[in-house]
């Protein structure tokens, strides 16, 4: 486990499918029926320092393993995941024009 982690507990259709954007976990670090549930419940793990978690200019993305497990806990497949909080390609620019002071991204292809 890293520094945050989501957890859920789900019970599977007749076909053995789980579908997040109808299915709420019987129990997890979320409630209710929320597809991004196990992103927006991340709860801090024994590894996590506070003050030291994310870098903001600019922020680093945050690597995740996706994890299924059967009712014992038994790992049954895993896939890694990145959050990218700004795609690579944005243009970052500082502004600083009579007094306001801001940050402009810039989509990729655009200069100015």
């Amino acid at each position: 486990m890293g520094m945050l982690f989501g957890r859920g507990v789900y019970k599977a259709d007749n076909q053995g499918v789980i579908d997040l954007a109808k299915t709420a976990p019987l129990r997890g670090t979320y409630a209710g029926v929320r597809p991004m549930g196990l992103f927006e419940g991340l709860m801090p793990s024994d590894k996590f320092r506070f003050g030291n978690y994310c870098k903001c200019t600019p922020p680093d993305p945050f690597h995740f393993d996706l994890e299924l497990r059967d009712d014992a806990c038994k790992l049954l497949q895993s896939t890694p995941l990145i959050k990218r909080w700004l795609h690579p390609a944005v243009l970052r620019k500082e502004i600083e024009e009579d007094g306001i002071c801001g940050t402009l991204f810039l989509p990729p292809g655009k200069t100015h």
